[in-house]
């Protein structure tokens, strides 16, 4: 099953992200990302795994940041369209952590900082941005 996902983050620290360096991370945070290749949406558990620190691998710039966050929930679609940039896109009314996520397209960050902290108040957020692009999602949390 393909699609695309996003994760819904917390986190409060100060680490590396691979080529980006140092950045620090405080608050909530959506991040958007592509499920096309092998595995499809099965890498939601991947990152759900890395944030449990069960896995250690250290590939793509979420990675680093799954490292040292807990995972609040995340939403996800099925489409074997890509449609992770349209799906930044429209949550770039939040502020981004630029380049975060996209070095394999031309979006300003695949990552978002949300100050909202009531996950109902995200979840209809994202069900928005998700509905707009033509996609119906699935919203889950930590404690589903």
């Amino acid at each position: 099953m393909k699609g695309i996902y996003s994760l819904i983050l917390n986190c409060k620290d100060k680490f590396k992200v691979g080529n980006l360096g140092e950045m620090r991370f405080e608050g909530n945070y959506i991040y958007v990302g592509s499920a096309q290749g092998p595995g499809g949406l099965k890498r939601i558990k991947r990152h759900l795994k890395i944030a449990e620190g069960e896995k250690d691998t250290r590939y793509w710039h979420i990675d680093y940041l799954l490292g040292n966050s807990e995972v609040l929930g995340y939403c996800y679609a099925e489409t074997r369209k890509n449609k992770e940039c349209e799906l930044a896109n429209k949550l770039s009314f939040l502020e981004t952590k630029y380049d975060f996520g996209c070095s394999d397209c031309n979006c300003n960050s695949h990552l978002f900082s949300i100050e909202e902290s009531d996950l109902k108040n995200i979840k209809k957020t994202l069900e928005k941005a998700f509905k707009e692009i033509g996609l119906d999602p699935i919203f889950e949390t930590k404690n589903e």
